[in-house]
């Protein structure tokens, strides 16, 4: 047995000890590769790991572990049916169908339903993602995605148990913990300094992240020394909870001296953990007013005649965020009474000025000019008006926070704007900027709510240059040839599933620099955003790499021998089915 192998397999019996079940003793076996690759190579990673299936053949981490992919109720080596799956007549019937002609909307609602016919799910999948990617307001897709509009927001049934679960755990984290936190709170300021000095010790200790909310919510909301003292536990818990919790506290905190302090912290912090945060809290909010009569067909009497009501006035609220515009429309109306000479003829079912309308009320001009004085005089209205004002002036200063946070973070200077700090986190990323945000207008009238929507979902886009071969269930493909509906291989980092997914979008950005990656006997260039997952360590772009750093892949790791400058060429992104 060689000497590598006897530490590792000594190691491994200390982790998995007989009394464990099979099925525990081989996961034990696979999270020990996976944390020792993370670090060197295994060269008995094939047998430990055949060793543990043997012992455990229905536990999935064992199967991905080595590469294999679920085959229905069987499973197979990610690579194994390539050549079956070339030669699937209804696969290739769908690819020419696909690419007869430019991939416009109708097309792509044309290509789900054969999909959905022919029993190609993952392909339906995509084209029902296209078509919301272009207009997300089209409930009849979500439902067909099988999401659920809760509260304003689409979520499937495991979304929801999620949420649930999520907030349940809350729960009982606050139940647990804030007893506890509030007889710290007193002894933090209590007049003795042995006892302050003692309470700071035992908040020191706390490495539980469930305490988290109960510290953040107390701490952070009594005293500012009290908040002092939360921004200190949390500067000395480097995790992504802290510091996203740090740049909460930087942003919100009513005290300047407890967001300096916060701010100095997120210093030592990566960007790529809290700048995202901070940039979809920016936003860009525009008011206007529209208090000129317009009239909406609710219906029609028995003789035909419209039965219509006036709108006295309409305030749309736009608020631009990193990847949508929100137009919120708040419209107050007014039915008249019947109106004895209606035009035969209305300009459509929709909210429109109409100079027919305008007739018809010229006609009842005592009707006419009581809605006019109660346009102009409707309380409701500037009610409305200083509420959206309200909401501006706090959004402003939120946004100018957030200015300060990121200047700080960054050391970039950019102009004090929601776009220009979006447009500087795309290029520092490398990640694609969305010049045509889509547009979602809720209207609300009175009695109604108004709710936000949903992120598309998608893994983070790749960033690499035409050449770059990509796993295909055909093989490897080169990137610039990938189309929706493409199904390319793709690891679940959480669970560790490794499964064929569908190409959602795809899209080529203008040439950008490269870094070229040196790995074993071969290179890799990738922009300096792109995400490559680092074992031990998580996400990190491409700008963030060191040699030594292991990458993983579908059978181990791989070591970055060196980094060095690549070329300026155009990259082409995927978004990936999760």
């Amino acid at each position: 047995m060689s000497t590598t192998l006897k530490p590792l397999l000594a190691g491994l019996l200390l982790l998995a000890p007989a009394y464990l079940a099979a099925a525990d003793r081989s996961e034990t076996v696979v999270q020990a590769v996976l944390a020792r690759e993370a670090t060197a190579d295994v060269p008995s990673r094939a047998a430990l790991l055949q060793g543990a299936l043997a012992a455990s053949p229905k536990l999935d981490s064992v199967h991905w572990a080595i590469g294999q992919v679920a085959d229905g109720n069987d499973w197979r080596a990610f690579d194994a049916r390539v050549d079956e799956t070339a030669a699937d007549a209804t696969l290739a019937e769908y690819r020419a169908r696909r690419d007869e002609s430019e991939l416009t909307s109708a097309r792509h609602r044309e290509l789900a339903a054969w999909c959905g016919k022919q029993g190609l799910a993952d392909q339906e999948r995509a084209h029902l993602w296209a078509l919301l990617a272009e207009n997300a307001d089209q409930p009849d897709v979500w439902r067909r995605l099988g999401y659920r509009n809760v509260d304003g927001q689409w979520l499937t049934a495991a979304e929801e148990r999620e949420l649930d679960r999520l907030w349940q755990q809350r729960q009982r984290d606050l139940k647990r913990w804030l007893p506890q936190v509030e007889k710290l709170a007193e002894r933090l300021t209590d007049t003795s300094p042995s006892t302050q000095a003692d309470a700071r010790e035992q908040l020191r200790h706390i490495t539980d992240l469930a305490a988290l909310p109960a510290l953040e919510t107390t701490l952070c909301t009594r005293t500012p020394d009290l908040a002092l003292e939360y921004i200190a536990w949390a500067k000395g818990l480097d995790r992504v909870e802290t510091t996203l919790s740090l740049a909460r506290q930087a942003i919100v905190s009513p005290w300047d001296g407890v967001r300096s302090m916060a701010t100095d912290a997120l210093m030592m912090r990566r960007l790529a953990e809290y700048v995202p945060a901070l940039l979809n809290s920016l936003a860009d909010i525009d008011t206007s007013v529209n208090n000129s009569r317009q009239y909406e067909v609710v219906g029609f009497t028995v003789n035909k005649n419209p039965i219509v009501r006036n709108m006295t006035y309409e305030i749309t609220f736009r608020r631009e965020l990193h990847d949508r515009v929100l137009e919120y429309q708040f419209r107050q109306f007014e039915t008249p009474p019947r109106l004895a000479k209606a035009a035969r003829h209305f300009d459509s079912t929709t909210l429109v000025r109409s100079t027919a309308y305008d007739r018809v009320l010229r006609a009842n001009s005592a009707e006419r000019s009581r809605l006019d004085q109660q346009r102009l005089d409707d309380g409701r209205l500037n009610q409305v008006a200083a509420s959206f004002a309200a909401i501006k002036e706090a959004s402003d200063e939120m946004n100018r926070r957030i200015y300060l946070v990121l200047k700080l973070g960054s050391g970039a200077v950019v102009a004090d704007s929601p776009t220009a700090w979006w447009e500087w986190w795309a290029d520092y990323a490398a990640v694609e900027t969305n010049l045509n945000k889509p547009v979602f207008t809720l209207t609300e009238r009175v009695g109604s709510e108004v709710t936000e929507v949903i992120q598309l979902p998608g893994n983070p886009p790749s960033c690499l240059p035409a050449g770059t071969l990509v796993f295909t269930e055909l093989g490897p493909k080169p990137i610039e040839t990938l189309r929706v509906g493409d199904r390319v291989l793709a690891k679940d980092i959480d669970s560790g599933e490794l499964a064929y997914r569908p190409v959602l979008r795809t899209t080529v950005r203008s040439p950008q620099p490269l870094v070229k990656l040196g790995l074993r006997s071969e290179t890799l260039q990738a922009t300096r955003g792109h995400h490559f997952w680092v074992s031990g360590q998580g996400w990190r772009m491409a700008r963030e790499l060191q040699p030594g750093d292991r990458l993983h892949g579908v059978a181990g790791t791989v070591a970055v021998t060196d980094i060095a400058t690549g070329d300026v060429a155009a990259v082409y992104n995927l978004v990936v089915d999760r």
